[in-house]
Protein backbone atom coordinates (compact mmCIF):
# COMPACT_ATOMS: atom_id res chain seq x y z
CA UNK A 1 0.00 0.00 0.00
CA UNK A 2 1.09 3.04 -1.21
CA UNK A 3 -1.19 6.47 -0.25
CA UNK A 4 -0.78 9.49 -1.22
CA UNK A 5 0.81 12.37 1.28
CA UNK A 6 -2.21 14.15 2.82
CA UNK A 7 -5.30 13.66 4.96
CA UNK A 8 -7.79 12.08 5.20
CA UNK A 9 -11.71 12.43 6.74
CA UNK A 10 -12.91 9.83 8.63
CA UNK A 11 -16.48 9.10 6.34
CA UNK A 12 -19.61 7.41 8.05
CA UNK A 13 -19.05 4.59 9.22
CA UNK A 14 -20.18 2.54 12.34
CA UNK A 15 -21.30 4.66 14.89
CA UNK A 16 -21.08 7.77 13.22
CA UNK A 17 -20.10 11.10 14.54
CA UNK A 18 -21.21 13.39 11.89
CA UNK A 19 -19.89 16.58 13.60
CA UNK A 20 -16.52 14.75 14.37
CA UNK A 21 -12.92 16.76 13.42
CA UNK A 22 -11.35 13.48 13.53
CA UNK A 23 -9.02 13.20 10.22
CA UNK A 24 -6.50 10.47 9.32
CA UNK A 25 -3.00 11.67 7.74
CA UNK A 26 -0.19 10.13 5.91
CA UNK A 27 2.95 11.85 5.52
CA UNK A 28 5.95 10.88 3.86
CA UNK A 29 8.62 12.28 6.66
CA UNK A 30 12.27 11.31 7.84
CA UNK A 31 12.72 8.72 10.00
CA UNK A 32 14.35 10.87 12.30
CA UNK A 33 13.51 14.32 14.18
CA UNK A 34 15.52 16.82 12.31
CA UNK A 35 18.52 18.65 14.36
CA UNK A 36 17.63 22.03 12.69
CA UNK A 37 14.09 23.22 11.30
CA UNK A 38 16.13 23.01 7.68
CA UNK A 39 14.31 20.37 5.41
CA UNK A 40 17.92 18.55 5.45
CA UNK A 41 18.64 14.94 6.96
CA UNK A 42 19.88 14.76 10.27
CA UNK A 43 22.98 12.86 10.92
CA UNK A 44 22.59 9.62 10.35
CA UNK A 45 18.29 10.12 9.12
CA UNK A 46 17.07 9.81 5.50
CA UNK A 47 13.92 10.90 3.88
CA UNK A 48 11.27 8.19 3.43
CA UNK A 49 10.31 8.07 -0.30
CA UNK A 50 7.29 5.91 0.26
CA UNK A 51 5.82 4.14 3.23
CA UNK A 52 4.27 0.63 3.94
CA UNK A 53 1.17 -0.01 6.46
CA UNK A 54 0.60 -3.45 7.42
CA UNK A 55 -2.61 -2.38 9.18
CA UNK A 56 -4.09 0.43 10.79
CA UNK A 57 -5.77 0.38 14.00
CA UNK A 58 -8.15 3.40 14.79
CA UNK A 59 -10.29 3.99 18.21
CA UNK A 60 -13.46 7.23 17.06
CA UNK A 61 -13.22 7.54 21.05
CA UNK A 62 -10.62 8.05 23.40
CA UNK A 63 -11.71 5.96 26.56
CA UNK A 64 -10.39 9.16 29.09
CA UNK A 65 -11.49 11.88 30.19
CA UNK A 66 -14.91 10.54 30.12
CA UNK A 67 -15.43 9.30 26.67
CA UNK A 68 -16.77 5.83 26.09
CA UNK A 69 -14.90 2.83 24.49
CA UNK A 70 -17.21 1.30 21.42
CA UNK A 71 -16.65 -1.92 22.92
CA UNK A 72 -18.21 -1.21 26.45
CA UNK A 73 -21.02 0.25 25.27
CA UNK A 74 -23.43 0.15 28.71
CA UNK A 75 -26.26 -2.18 29.10
CA UNK A 76 -29.15 -0.29 30.18
CA UNK A 77 -32.33 -2.06 31.96
CA UNK A 78 -35.05 -0.99 33.66
CA UNK A 79 -35.93 -1.71 37.36
CA UNK A 80 -39.73 -1.15 39.33
CA UNK A 81 -42.25 -3.65 40.74
CA UNK A 82 -44.05 -6.35 38.70
CA UNK A 83 -47.29 -5.05 40.04
CA UNK A 84 -48.63 -1.96 40.40
CA UNK A 85 -51.83 -1.13 42.15
CA UNK A 86 -51.86 3.07 42.85
CA UNK A 87 -48.15 4.60 41.75
CA UNK A 88 -44.77 3.38 41.67
CA UNK A 89 -41.70 4.65 40.60
CA UNK A 90 -38.95 2.66 37.67
CA UNK A 91 -35.89 3.12 37.42
CA UNK A 92 -33.05 2.83 34.75
CA UNK A 93 -30.25 1.21 35.01
CA UNK A 94 -27.15 2.85 32.95
CA UNK A 95 -29.49 5.86 31.96
CA UNK A 96 -27.99 8.38 29.32
CA UNK A 97 -28.30 12.15 30.36
CA UNK A 98 -30.90 12.66 27.30
CA UNK A 99 -33.05 9.79 27.68
CA UNK A 100 -37.09 9.94 28.66
CA UNK A 101 -39.72 7.91 29.48
CA UNK A 102 -43.39 6.60 27.96
CA UNK A 103 -45.88 4.60 28.83
CA UNK A 104 -47.83 1.57 26.91
CA UNK A 105 -51.38 1.43 28.59
CA UNK A 106 -54.33 4.37 27.81
CA UNK A 107 -54.85 3.39 31.74
CA UNK A 108 -51.67 4.88 32.77
CA UNK A 109 -50.44 8.34 33.55
CA UNK A 110 -46.65 9.48 33.99
CA UNK A 111 -46.55 11.88 37.14
CA UNK A 112 -43.29 12.68 36.85
CA UNK A 113 -39.83 11.55 35.14
CA UNK A 114 -36.63 12.93 34.42
CA UNK A 115 -33.76 11.17 32.35
CA UNK A 116 -33.30 7.96 35.04
CA UNK A 117 -36.71 7.49 36.25
CA UNK A 118 -40.41 7.68 36.14
CA UNK A 119 -43.29 7.09 38.26
CA UNK A 120 -46.31 6.15 36.96
CA UNK A 121 -49.84 6.19 38.14
CA UNK A 122 -52.63 3.45 37.26
CA UNK A 123 -56.17 5.21 36.50
CA UNK A 124 -58.34 2.50 36.39
CA UNK A 125 -58.81 -1.48 35.80
CA UNK A 126 -59.62 -1.71 32.10
CA UNK A 127 -56.26 -3.19 30.80
CA UNK A 128 -54.54 -6.17 32.91
CA UNK A 129 -51.14 -6.01 31.52
CA UNK A 130 -49.40 -2.18 31.15
CA UNK A 131 -45.98 -1.34 31.12
CA UNK A 132 -43.24 1.78 31.10
CA UNK A 133 -40.80 2.51 28.24
CA UNK A 134 -37.50 4.05 27.99
CA UNK A 135 -35.30 5.63 25.44
CA UNK A 136 -32.00 6.31 25.40
CA UNK A 137 -32.00 9.31 22.82
CA UNK A 138 -28.81 8.57 21.72
CA UNK A 139 -28.81 7.42 18.35
CA UNK A 140 -24.65 6.66 18.53
CA UNK A 141 -24.62 4.72 21.27
CA UNK A 142 -28.07 2.70 20.46
CA UNK A 143 -28.90 2.67 16.93
CA UNK A 144 -32.38 3.28 16.14
CA UNK A 145 -34.45 -0.06 15.60
CA UNK A 146 -35.60 -1.20 11.92
CA UNK A 147 -38.25 0.34 10.81
CA UNK A 148 -36.25 3.55 12.27
CA UNK A 149 -38.39 2.86 15.56
CA UNK A 150 -36.15 4.68 18.07
CA UNK A 151 -34.07 2.50 20.44
CA UNK A 152 -36.10 1.38 23.62
CA UNK A 153 -36.22 -0.78 26.89
CA UNK A 154 -39.61 -1.44 28.46
CA UNK A 155 -40.36 -3.18 31.59
CA UNK A 156 -44.11 -4.76 31.65
CA UNK A 157 -46.08 -5.85 35.23
CA UNK A 158 -49.55 -6.21 35.80
CA UNK A 159 -51.27 -2.72 36.30
CA UNK A 160 -53.88 -3.37 39.18
CA UNK A 161 -56.63 -6.64 39.49
CA UNK A 162 -56.67 -8.49 36.59
CA UNK A 163 -60.23 -6.95 34.83
CA UNK A 164 -59.34 -7.44 31.45
CA UNK A 165 -58.27 -11.33 31.34
CA UNK A 166 -60.17 -13.53 29.13
CA UNK A 167 -61.38 -17.32 29.05
CA UNK A 168 -59.77 -19.98 26.79
CA UNK A 169 -62.51 -22.72 26.95
CA UNK A 170 -62.68 -26.10 24.87
CA UNK A 171 -65.13 -28.60 24.65
CA UNK A 172 -62.93 -31.79 24.14
CA UNK A 173 -64.38 -34.93 22.70
CA UNK A 174 -62.70 -38.35 24.07
CA UNK A 175 -63.06 -41.08 21.94
CA UNK A 176 -63.18 -44.46 24.12
CA UNK A 177 -64.23 -48.41 23.80
CA UNK A 178 -67.67 -47.89 25.12
CA UNK A 179 -69.82 -44.14 24.71
CA UNK A 180 -67.69 -41.33 23.83
CA UNK A 181 -66.92 -39.16 26.50
CA UNK A 182 -66.44 -34.98 26.90
CA UNK A 183 -64.82 -32.78 29.58
CA UNK A 184 -64.05 -29.17 28.79
CA UNK A 185 -60.36 -27.68 28.83
CA UNK A 186 -60.59 -23.90 30.56
CA UNK A 187 -57.70 -21.48 31.13
CA UNK A 188 -57.59 -17.68 31.23
CA UNK A 189 -54.76 -15.47 30.05
CA UNK A 190 -54.19 -11.58 30.87
CA UNK A 191 -53.44 -9.01 28.05
CA UNK A 192 -55.39 -5.87 27.12
CA UNK A 193 -57.30 -4.56 24.11
CA UNK A 194 -55.08 -4.37 20.83
CA UNK A 195 -56.47 -2.45 17.49
CA UNK A 196 -59.89 -2.30 16.53
CA UNK A 197 -61.81 -4.48 19.03
CA UNK A 198 -59.02 -7.42 18.89
CA UNK A 199 -57.22 -8.44 22.07
CA UNK A 200 -53.61 -9.24 22.99
CA UNK A 201 -53.01 -12.10 25.16
CA UNK A 202 -50.33 -12.04 27.40
CA UNK A 203 -49.12 -13.39 30.69
CA UNK A 204 -49.64 -12.21 34.17
CA UNK A 205 -46.25 -10.65 35.54
CA UNK A 206 -46.98 -10.86 39.12
CA UNK A 207 -48.13 -14.06 41.34
CA UNK A 208 -51.58 -14.58 41.00
CA UNK A 209 -54.37 -17.09 41.65
CA UNK A 210 -56.95 -18.40 40.23
CA UNK A 211 -60.43 -20.62 41.53
CA UNK A 212 -62.75 -21.97 38.80
CA UNK A 213 -66.17 -22.83 39.54
CA UNK A 214 -68.21 -24.39 36.79
CA UNK A 215 -71.87 -25.99 36.26
CA UNK A 216 -71.82 -28.32 33.17
CA UNK A 217 -73.18 -31.32 31.42
CA UNK A 218 -77.20 -31.98 30.14
CA UNK A 219 -79.65 -29.55 32.66
CA UNK A 220 -76.00 -28.40 34.28
CA UNK A 221 -76.17 -31.43 36.54
CA UNK A 222 -72.20 -31.50 36.92
CA UNK A 223 -70.51 -29.37 39.32
CA UNK A 224 -66.78 -29.07 39.56
CA UNK A 225 -64.51 -26.99 41.78
CA UNK A 226 -60.27 -26.19 41.18
CA UNK A 227 -57.60 -23.96 41.21
CA UNK A 228 -54.90 -23.36 39.06
CA UNK A 229 -54.80 -20.94 35.97
CA UNK A 230 -55.37 -24.10 33.64
CA UNK A 231 -57.56 -26.61 34.60
CA UNK A 232 -60.13 -29.54 33.08
CA UNK A 233 -63.25 -30.80 34.22
CA UNK A 234 -63.82 -34.73 34.73
CA UNK A 235 -65.01 -36.61 31.94
CA UNK A 236 -68.85 -37.52 31.43
CA UNK A 237 -70.55 -39.32 29.02
CA UNK A 238 -71.96 -38.33 25.44
CA UNK A 239 -75.30 -38.36 24.86
CA UNK A 240 -76.24 -37.94 21.39
CA UNK A 241 -78.77 -35.33 20.91
CA UNK A 242 -79.11 -33.84 23.93
CA UNK A 243 -77.50 -30.01 24.14
CA UNK A 244 -75.52 -29.52 26.89
CA UNK A 245 -75.05 -25.90 28.79
CA UNK A 246 -71.50 -24.68 30.59
CA UNK A 247 -71.66 -21.70 33.44
CA UNK A 248 -68.40 -20.99 35.01
CA UNK A 249 -66.76 -18.79 36.96
CA UNK A 250 -63.11 -17.56 37.86
CA UNK A 251 -62.04 -15.21 40.45
CA UNK A 252 -58.43 -13.90 39.60
CA UNK A 253 -56.56 -12.63 42.86
CA UNK A 254 -52.84 -10.25 42.54
CA UNK A 255 -51.40 -8.23 45.22
CA UNK A 256 -54.27 -5.47 44.35
CA UNK A 257 -57.31 -7.49 45.08
CA UNK A 258 -59.64 -9.64 43.04
CA UNK A 259 -61.99 -9.96 39.96
CA UNK A 260 -64.60 -12.21 38.84
CA UNK A 261 -65.23 -13.34 35.62
CA UNK A 262 -68.04 -15.26 34.37
CA UNK A 263 -69.53 -16.72 31.09
CA UNK A 264 -72.61 -19.05 29.58
CA UNK A 265 -72.09 -21.38 26.79
CA UNK A 266 -74.29 -23.87 24.86
CA UNK A 267 -72.87 -26.63 23.00
CA UNK A 268 -75.45 -28.34 20.60
CA UNK A 269 -75.44 -31.93 20.23
CA UNK A 270 -71.81 -32.48 21.44
CA UNK A 271 -70.33 -31.84 17.93
CA UNK A 272 -71.39 -28.00 17.07
CA UNK A 273 -68.39 -25.64 15.84
CA UNK A 274 -66.64 -23.67 18.85
CA UNK A 275 -66.27 -20.06 17.46
CA UNK A 276 -63.38 -17.96 17.88
CA UNK A 277 -64.48 -15.46 20.01
CA UNK A 278 -67.08 -15.74 22.47
CA UNK A 279 -69.27 -13.04 23.66
CA UNK A 280 -67.08 -10.40 25.89
CA UNK A 281 -63.83 -11.36 23.99
CA UNK A 282 -63.75 -14.72 25.90
CA UNK A 283 -62.60 -17.64 23.22
CA UNK A 284 -64.85 -20.85 23.26
CA UNK A 285 -63.89 -23.76 20.80
CA UNK A 286 -65.12 -27.70 20.29
CA UNK A 287 -62.31 -29.63 19.93
CA UNK A 288 -62.94 -33.64 18.57
CA UNK A 289 -59.80 -35.61 19.07
CA UNK A 290 -60.23 -38.53 16.75
CA UNK A 291 -57.04 -40.26 17.82
CA UNK A 292 -56.74 -40.21 21.62
CA UNK A 293 -53.70 -42.21 21.62
CA UNK A 294 -51.61 -39.74 19.23
CA UNK A 295 -52.63 -36.47 21.37
CA UNK A 296 -51.46 -38.54 24.40
CA UNK A 297 -47.82 -39.06 22.90
CA UNK A 298 -48.19 -34.97 21.92
CA UNK A 299 -48.48 -34.17 25.78
CA UNK A 300 -46.08 -36.31 26.93
CA UNK A 301 -43.43 -35.39 24.24
CA UNK A 302 -43.87 -32.21 25.38
CA UNK A 303 -43.46 -32.58 29.13
CA UNK A 304 -40.54 -34.35 28.48
CA UNK A 305 -39.43 -30.91 27.79
CA UNK A 306 -41.15 -28.74 30.07
CA UNK A 307 -38.71 -27.24 32.29
CA UNK A 308 -40.78 -26.54 36.35
CA UNK A 309 -38.24 -25.01 38.60
CA UNK A 310 -36.87 -26.66 41.54
CA UNK A 311 -39.12 -27.24 44.29
CA UNK A 312 -42.29 -26.49 42.30
CA UNK A 313 -45.40 -26.42 44.42
CA UNK A 314 -48.37 -29.52 43.01
CA UNK A 315 -50.30 -27.09 41.90
CA UNK A 316 -47.64 -25.50 39.19
CA UNK A 317 -46.80 -28.80 38.14
CA UNK A 318 -50.69 -29.52 37.37
CA UNK A 319 -51.16 -25.78 35.88
CA UNK A 320 -47.94 -26.36 33.39
CA UNK A 321 -49.76 -29.84 32.51
CA UNK A 322 -53.18 -28.78 32.17
CA UNK A 323 -51.58 -25.92 30.11
CA UNK A 324 -49.83 -28.38 27.56
CA UNK A 325 -52.83 -30.44 26.94
CA UNK A 326 -54.68 -27.14 26.32
CA UNK A 327 -52.50 -26.20 23.55
CA UNK A 328 -52.37 -29.93 21.92
CA UNK A 329 -55.95 -29.68 21.22
CA UNK A 330 -55.20 -26.75 18.14
CA UNK A 331 -54.94 -30.05 15.60
CA UNK A 332 -58.95 -31.42 16.12
CA UNK A 333 -60.54 -28.01 16.72
CA UNK A 334 -63.58 -28.52 14.44
CA UNK A 335 -64.44 -25.01 12.18
CA UNK A 336 -67.72 -24.85 10.61
CA UNK A 337 -69.86 -21.96 9.14
CA UNK A 338 -70.64 -18.14 10.57
CA UNK A 339 -73.77 -19.08 11.23
CA UNK A 340 -72.87 -22.30 13.36
CA UNK A 341 -70.35 -19.91 15.29
CA UNK A 342 -72.77 -17.68 16.05
CA UNK A 343 -75.20 -20.10 17.60
CA UNK A 344 -72.23 -21.73 19.22
CA UNK A 345 -71.12 -18.29 20.27
CA UNK A 346 -74.83 -16.90 21.28
CA UNK A 347 -76.60 -19.95 22.40
CA UNK A 348 -79.63 -21.24 22.06
CA UNK A 349 -83.11 -20.97 24.07
CA UNK A 350 -82.98 -23.83 26.25
CA UNK A 351 -85.05 -27.04 25.48
CA UNK A 352 -83.84 -26.62 21.70
CA UNK A 353 -82.11 -28.74 19.45
CA UNK A 354 -81.46 -26.25 16.47
CA UNK A 355 -78.18 -26.99 14.65
CA UNK A 356 -76.70 -25.30 11.56
CA UNK A 357 -76.16 -27.34 8.56
CA UNK A 358 -72.45 -27.92 7.80
CA UNK A 359 -70.56 -26.27 4.64
CA UNK A 360 -69.25 -28.13 2.58
CA UNK A 361 -65.66 -27.15 1.60
CA UNK A 362 -64.57 -26.86 -1.86
CA UNK A 363 -62.05 -24.24 -1.80
CA UNK A 364 -58.43 -25.63 -1.92
CA UNK A 365 -55.88 -24.31 0.11
CA UNK A 366 -51.83 -25.85 -0.97
CA UNK A 367 -49.07 -27.05 -0.41
CA UNK A 368 -50.56 -27.65 3.03
CA UNK A 369 -48.06 -27.95 5.53
CA UNK A 370 -46.82 -24.80 3.30
CA UNK A 371 -43.85 -22.84 3.54
CA UNK A 372 -43.18 -19.55 1.94
CA UNK A 373 -46.15 -19.07 -0.32
CA UNK A 374 -49.39 -21.16 -0.69
CA UNK A 375 -51.63 -21.39 -3.45
CA UNK A 376 -55.48 -20.76 -3.28
CA UNK A 377 -58.24 -21.85 -5.12
CA UNK A 378 -61.33 -21.02 -4.36
CA UNK A 379 -64.33 -23.35 -4.72
CA UNK A 380 -67.81 -22.92 -6.81
CA UNK A 381 -69.14 -21.35 -3.70
CA UNK A 382 -67.44 -18.17 -4.41
CA UNK A 383 -67.40 -15.66 -7.85
CA UNK A 384 -63.96 -14.21 -9.47
CA UNK A 385 -65.59 -11.24 -10.10
CA UNK A 386 -64.92 -9.45 -6.75
CA UNK A 387 -61.87 -10.78 -4.38
CA UNK A 388 -62.11 -13.22 -1.58
CA UNK A 389 -60.73 -12.37 1.57
CA UNK A 390 -58.13 -14.62 2.82
CA UNK A 391 -57.86 -14.45 6.51
CA UNK A 392 -55.73 -16.83 9.32
CA UNK A 393 -55.79 -16.64 12.87
CA UNK A 394 -54.04 -18.18 15.30
CA UNK A 395 -54.45 -20.76 17.82
CA UNK A 396 -55.99 -17.80 20.30
CA UNK A 397 -58.35 -16.72 17.82
CA UNK A 398 -56.13 -13.91 16.93
CA UNK A 399 -55.96 -12.24 13.20
CA UNK A 400 -52.32 -12.61 12.22
CA UNK A 401 -52.75 -12.08 8.91
CA UNK A 402 -55.51 -10.87 6.11
CA UNK A 403 -55.32 -10.47 2.18
CA UNK A 404 -57.62 -10.01 -0.58
CA UNK A 405 -57.11 -12.35 -3.13
CA UNK A 406 -57.85 -12.03 -6.99
CA UNK A 407 -58.29 -14.83 -8.91
CA UNK A 408 -59.84 -16.21 -12.57
CA UNK A 409 -62.13 -19.16 -11.75
CA UNK A 410 -60.22 -22.75 -12.18
CA UNK A 411 -57.10 -20.85 -11.69
CA UNK A 412 -54.98 -20.85 -8.11
CA UNK A 413 -53.91 -17.35 -6.79
CA UNK A 414 -50.33 -17.12 -4.95
CA UNK A 415 -50.83 -16.25 -1.74
CA UNK A 416 -47.53 -14.80 0.37
CA UNK A 417 -47.26 -16.17 3.88
CA UNK A 418 -43.51 -15.92 4.30
CA UNK A 419 -43.51 -13.37 7.35
CA UNK A 420 -45.63 -15.95 9.46
CA UNK A 421 -44.25 -18.13 12.16
CA UNK A 422 -44.37 -21.91 11.62
CA UNK A 423 -47.63 -23.55 13.66
CA UNK A 424 -50.88 -24.76 12.93
CA UNK A 425 -52.94 -21.65 11.32
CA UNK A 426 -56.92 -21.14 10.92
CA UNK A 427 -58.12 -20.23 7.44
CA UNK A 428 -60.75 -18.07 6.79
CA UNK A 429 -61.93 -17.57 3.06
CA UNK A 430 -64.63 -15.26 3.17
CA UNK A 431 -66.70 -13.29 -0.10
CA UNK A 432 -69.73 -11.27 1.59
CA UNK A 433 -71.97 -13.76 3.13
CA UNK A 434 -70.35 -16.77 1.73
CA UNK A 435 -67.22 -18.01 4.07
CA UNK A 436 -65.12 -21.52 4.61
CA UNK A 437 -62.79 -22.58 6.63
CA UNK A 438 -59.97 -24.72 7.05
CA UNK A 439 -56.81 -25.35 8.56
CA UNK A 440 -53.68 -25.04 7.40
CA UNK A 441 -49.95 -25.66 8.54
CA UNK A 442 -46.69 -23.06 7.88
CA UNK A 443 -43.53 -24.84 8.11
CA UNK A 444 -40.96 -23.48 10.20
CA UNK A 445 -38.45 -21.33 8.02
Amino acid sequence: MVPESGSYKILEGYPYEPNSNSQLRFTVAIDKEPSSPLPIPPPGGTFLGEMEIDYVKIWQRNPNNGWVDLNAIPTITVNGPDIVCSTATFTAVNPTTTGYWGVNGANLQILSSNSSSVTVKVLDQSRTIGGVIYYPNNSILYPPLAGGMPYFISKTFDAGVSAASKAIISQTILPTSGAPKYKYNLSVKGGYPFGPGGYKFSNYMSPTTFHWSIDYGPALAYHYEADGQTISTPAISYTTGITNYMNWTVTITNACGSVTLNGSETFLNKKSVGTRSASNGHVVVVADVTDEAAYEAAVSARLQNKFFPEGSDTLTLLTGLEEIKLEELAPYILWDSTQTQQLQQRGVAPGTTQEAAPVVLETQLFPNPAKGTVRLLPGSNFSDTEPVSFILTDQLGRTVFSHEVYYQSGTAATVDISQLAGGLYYATMKQNSTEEHTRLVIQDK
